[in-house]
């Protein structure tokens, strides 16, 4: 049994060239909004440096410079474009796992690197949209190989994993499917650099650094599938939340609870994924075509534990707004992103901050009761007074 991972390529990006020809070979960036967060990048926006997260207002030379196109969040197309891929995908007669909005999981027999290249060519036929695909005995494996398929130009992204010691002697240990920079730095501390490292360590060490989830990985690493087919969904790379305001706002005090709202909305969904925020970033916004000045900035804070308490985020984004609210200014809408998401107990302790475990342990007893009692009896039995 071989399990083949399909990853469209720079997909929000790719979808606006779909819409618009006019764009393929031009560097596009994905913002949230207009002067917003950038939440995807063409290969050539890549190759400029603009990076993932970044306020868009900090790059407006480089999209100047090299004419960067920049596009507003259109999920209604990328939710079209993924259905189609999709039902592509399907059409091949594999056993099909749609894993997130541009990535599924094919099970088969055996695919062989005619038949990956062949699904490459007929999903990009049928769809537009380019995709890479990697082919081998798990699914972390196969992550492994879709890695190598989009990184090797000689490739031509497409990966079928027969060598799978070399493979991963050449693959950093932060890009396993679930380690990621903050636990790659931990295992660092333990001589484990590479993939390979991590699947080589006994059995207990691992346990001890990665608890079981992390045993789990270093089996399927060895080739032993430990994850069953339609398991271990990818959680989110990020959440935002953008609207627009009924009528323009002047007063941040109008402000901070629109955006306390969208903190507590935020914090709820990061604990019903059971992940964690490490990242917090707001951003504000005026009529960029109304007559009055424009005016758009944006400001991000890294926890120093990620963190899905709604009172520390709460409590951040209004010092964050405060940092970049200008007076003098009508404001059309706020923002807010949460980024470097980690799944919830897998993260390491800061054991240099004041709050110990215990008080830890209460926030989450805290959160757990007020998302029971809102499910219960309603949204908003119990919110928080920034919110008002």
């Amino acid at each position: 049994m071989v399990y083949a991972l399909i990853d469209c390529n720079n997909f929000f990006a790719s979808c606006e060239k779909l819409a618009n020809p006019k764009l393929e070979g031009k560097p596009i960036v994905v913002a949230s909004g207009v002067d917003g967060i950038v939440v995807a990048r063409s290969k050539e926006a890549k190759a400029l440096g603009i990076p993932m997260g970044a306020a868009l207002f900090e790059w407006r030379d480089i999209v100047s410079k090299y004419n960067v196109y920049v596009a507003t969040s259109n999920f209604h197309l990328y939710g079209q474009v993924s259905r189609h891929v999709m039902q592509t995908l399907k059409s091949f007669g594999y056993d099909t796992e749609i894993y997130s909005v541009d990535e599924a999981f094919l099970r088969a027999a055996a695919i062989s690197h005619e038949e990956a290249t062949w699904m490459k060519e007929e999903v990009k036929r049928k769809t537009g949209i380019d995709v890479s695909v990697g082919v081998a005995p798990t699914k972390t494996l196969a992550k492994a190989a879709n890695f190598f398929a989009k990184q090797k130009p000689e490739l031509q992204g497409v990966m079928v994993m027969d060598d799978i010691e070399r493979a991963l002697k050449e693959m950093p240990v932060e890009e396993v499917w679930g380690i990621g920079r903050k636990i790659a730095t931990r295992l660092r501390r333990h001589q484990i650099y590479t993939a390979w490292d991590l699947s080589q360590q006994p059995d207990d060490s691992i346990r001890k650094i990665l608890s079981v989830v992390g045993l789990r990985m270093a089996f399927e690493l060895r080739g032993t599938p430990c994850l069953g087919f339609h398991e271990f969904r990818e959680p989110k790379k990020s959440i935002s939340t953008a609207r627009s305001f009924k009528q323009r706002e002047k007063l941040i005090e109008n402000i901070e609870p629109i955006l306390a709202s969208y903190v507590e909305q935020i914090a709820h969904e990061l604990r019903s994924e059971k992940q964690l925020a490490s990242t917090l970033t707001v951003w504000i916004e005026t009529n960029p075509f109304g007559k009055d000045e424009y005016y758009s900035q944006a400001a991000a804070h890294v926890f120093s534990e990620p963190t899905a308490f709604t009172p520390e985020m709460i409590r951040v984004a209004k010092e964050l707004l405060q940092g970049i609210f200008r007076e003098g200014f009508s404001y059309k809408k706020v923002g807010i992103m949460v980024s470097d998401l980690v799944p919830q107990g897998s993260f390491q302790r800061d054991f240099l901050k004041e709050t110990d475990d215990a008080a830890f342990h209460r926030q989450q007893k805290l959160m757990k009761l007020v998302d029971e009692m809102n499910e219960t009896f309603g949204k908003k039995t119990l919110y928080f007074g920034a919110q008002m």
